[in-house]
């Protein structure tokens, strides 16, 4: 093998034989599943051999993936419990927070100024979700992520709502469906997109532009800037709303296939920081409603 194979290629691919399936595999790690049909594919071309077959009900590895899971899977689930185990445990002070971008730069950052506030000794260690393995054993992170909660997961805004949205001057001149012609749609990449969404409020398709990106991060920056209309999920968007950033394009709602969850450290394994931040997270949750959800 390429010595410089990416490390994060074979947590991927590792993760795909052990759910035995992309979207599975997608699911467990909290990106999408055409993020993993892609990273597969690039560790494929590093290592010059087909490592997946498609089966009625997923995926199996080929004879070269069987080889690579025996020779890198144990190391792999190592070095993830290794990294995991430095640091957060003996520190009191320390939390780490594996955040989905989304949920961070729309309704966490903003009250981080409010726990660090009542907090002022914790230290905070913020890092993305995206590579984040939620059932590796020995974590000790506070999680937040997004997709389909796992077992172990608190779900975040009870059943939550797609809407559309859009810079306020935009949505107000958008009365029904085919005003959307007149503007570029921005579209979710494996998500709740706009094809589900038109078709859960039984609506044509209109001939427009369409950008896509693979985060709502992504699409909800550009609805800002007057690019288009995004959709978002209500619970992340009572802020903008509020703020006079987003205004709501009143065309319909479609009940989310996904929501963002909470996976709280194991007890045994919780630094007492990430225990203050653990009750101080599920506080605010509490206080705050999601529009159209509740």
């Amino acid at each position: 093998m390429n010595v410089q194979t990416p490390l994060r290629l074979l947590q991927v691919f590792h993760c795909v034989v052990q759910e035995g399936s992309f979207t599975g595999g997608a699911a467990a790690l909290g990106i999408t599943q055409p993020a993993v049909s892609q990273q597969i594919r690039e560790l494929e071309t590093v290592i010059g051999v087909e490592l997946f077959r498609r089966t009625g009900r997923g995926v199996q590895p080929t004879t070269a993936g069987e080889q690579l899971e025996q020779r890198t899977g144990e190391h792999v689930d190592a070095i993830e419990r290794g990294v995991a185990s430095i640091g957060a445990r003996t520190q009191p002070h320390h939390v780490e927070l594996r955040v989905n971008a989304t949920f961070a730069t729309a309704w966490l950052l903003p009250r981080l100024p409010s726990f660090l506030s009542k907090y002022p000794a914790i230290e905070l260690d913020l890092t993305s979700s995206y590579w984040a393995h939620t059932a590796d054993p020995a974590h000790t992170a506070v999680h937040i992520d997004f997709g389909a909660p796992p077992d172990n997961a608190e779900p975040i805004g009870g059943q939550d709502t797609v809407v559309a949205v859009a810079r306020p001057d935009i949505a107000r001149q958008i009365r029904t469906t085919p005003d959307l012609a007149n503007h570029p749609l921005l579209d979710i990449r494996g998500g709740d997109g706009w094809n589900e969404f038109l078709t859960a409020i039984s609506a044509t398709t209109p001939q427009t532009r369409t950008h896509t990106s693979m985060t709502y991060l992504h699409t909800l920056a550009l609805a800002r800037s007057g690019l288009g209309v995004a959709l978002a999920h209500s619970f992340i968007i009572t802020d903008a709303l509020h703020d006079g950033d987003l205004a709501i394009v009143d065309l319909g709602t479609m009940i989310a296939r996904e929501q963002y969850y909470l996976i709280a450290p194991r007890p045994d394994r919780a630094t007492p920081a990430a225990q203050q931040f653990t009750n101080w997270l599920r506080a605010e949750l509490q206080t705050h409603t999601a529009i159209g959800s509740h």
